[in-house]
């Protein structure tokens, strides 16, 4: 109690976690790493009956809660107090608005930014095992230690560019997709279903709801009952008895006890009226031809406009994001679905700059070859 009551008292505290994803339907919380301004402190969960007085800081809109790559970490508060953190400040986004290398490890990013050595972490630890080693345990102090500091050094930073209200627009952005994955359904999300047809969509749909019950039912996770290669290739054949399902490759690894389910869920899939089946959504790969040869171009210029600017070019966007604003570009520019790279911060820093090179109202040529940012834009 008298950790919370600090915490409180001071309105910030830094927050790592360590997790088992490999075993369990949802990750395991292996350890909690507090760091407040006077002290840090490690929570076990496996001693400690409740952590809920932790989950319930973080959803305080009084407490700010710094972490590093802080995904995981929202999950968690998600999974345990049903809200995502109220007030974060994640370095990584942090540093990258300030012109840093995005994604930087938080080892690297100590060494960066405050001139100070953190070892790299434990990551093949067995976290769940007890007792914890010394080793392990200075380990976990490490990943939590410089997160204040690192806060205290890039906060005044953002405040000095006017870049505060790009992190919360960047992060806003990320609770949002966080919030998807976490209440949404997941059979969006499965690797290759963006090229299937809308009925194999929809088998996918039935299939990735199949393979939710079993790995919620048994505790195991998602990949444990059904890869989701194996799922879109069961889609893609749909097999509608034993003996097509074993000519499907790899679905000889598939228990005989699940293999019934499998079937009944594509046969629902098969069964649905054309009105009933998923609709395709946009994607970011195909367009003219002309679209490859665009999307190098723009690659170089967002780079260089990035470099100038003083903002990492991978936290701004990649070629997905590249390919979207010239897809975007050549079939109207419906301004009721603009691209991720024109809007927010994105538009300031380069994305208005990008769609008036598509529109032709500039030109690029070479400046310095020497400088960093070697390309100049000019009106047309």
């Amino acid at each position: 109690a008298a950790l919370y009551d600090e915490i409180r008292d001071a309105g910030i505290f830094a927050l790592d976690t360590e997790f088992v994803s490999e075993r369990t339907y949802q990750p395991e919380l292996a350890l909690a790493q507090i760091a407040t301004p006077g002290r840090v402190a490690i929570l076990d969960p496996l001693v400690l009956a409740d952590l809920e007085p932790l989950w319930e800081l973080t959803a305080d809109p009084g407490v700010e809660v710094v972490m590093h790559a802080g995904e995981q970490e929202s999950r968690f508060c998600w999974l345990e107090a049903g809200a995502l953190p109220a007030r974060v400040f994640d370095v990584q986004i942090a540093a990258g608005l300030l012109g840093y290398r995005y994604p930087l490890a938080y080892h690297s990013l100590v060494g960066a930014v405050l001139r100070r050595h953190a070892e790299r972490g434990q990551t093949r630890s067995d976290w769940m095992h007890r007792p914890l080693s010394d080793r392990q345990l200075a380990y976990a102090a490490a990943d939590v230690e410089h997160l204040l500091p690192l806060h205290e050094a890039l906060y005044p930073l953002l405040e000095e560019r006017g870049r505060l209200a790009w992190l919360d627009e960047e992060l806003a952005r990320r609770d949002d997709q966080l919030h998807g994955e976490l209440t949404e359904d997941r059979w969006r999300r499965v690797a290759g279903a963006q090229r299937l047809s809308r009925r194999e969509l929809a088998a996918v749909r039935e299939l990735s709801h199949w393979r939710e019950d079993l790995a919620r039912d048994r505790d195991v996770p998602r990949r444990r009952i059904l890869r989701d290669d194996l799922l879109v290739a069961a889609a893609l054949a749909s097999p509608v008895d034993l003996e097509d399902l074993r000519r499907v490759r790899g679905m000889e690894r598939l228990p005989h006890r699940d293999r019934p389910g499998l079937l009944d869920a594509l046969q629902v899939a098969r069964e649905l009226p054309p009105d009933e089946l998923p609709a395709k959504r946009r994607g970011d790969s195909g367009g003219p031809s002309q679209a490859r040869m665009l999307a190098l171009t723009l690659e170089a210029l967002l780079e260089s406009i990035c470099i100038e600017r003083e903002v990492a070019p991978t936290l701004v966007g990649g070629a997905g994001d590249l390919r979207r604003l010239i897809n975007w570009h050549l079939a109207g520019r419906d301004p009721k679905r603009p691209p991720r790279l024109l809007t927010g911060w994105r538009a300031q820093v380069c994305g208005d700059l990008l769609e008036d090179a598509l529109a032709g109202r500039v030109r690029i040529r070479v400046g310095d070859p020497a400088s960093t940012h070697p390309l100049v834009v000019e009106p047309a």
